[in-house]
């Protein structure tokens, strides 16, 4: 059984476009207010650069620490590896 709709062909497409743009305008209305306003340095591998930075102003390569706390939960290796590098190709943390 075929289903008859009462649109005209060229409506169908209208709609399907219109729809399309719709969409896209919602997700931009949605999601671009809120673009930057997460902290950069809160998760992940930015977290662990910072770490490698404090360790070569420190000195400290023992004890981890960020911004000034403590990190006794994190295995420190990424941060030495980070920190070595930096401190062979010039003493300073780059991308």
């Amino acid at each position: 059984m075929k289903r008859e709709t009462l649109l005209p062909p060229y409506a169908e497409s209208l709609w399907l476009r219109h729809s399309t743009l719709i969409v896209i305008l919602e997700a931009a209305i949605l999601l671009l207010p809120f673009l930057g306003m997460a902290l950069f340095h809160s998760k992940g591998e930015p977290r662990e650069a910072i770490v490698a930075v404090s360790m070569l102003q420190t000195g400290d390569w023992i004890l981890p620490v960020s911004n000034g706390d403590v990190i006794p939960y994190k295995p420190p290796l990424l941060a030495w590896c980070i920190a070595l590098l930096a401190k062979l190709l010039g003493g300073e943390v780059t991308e």
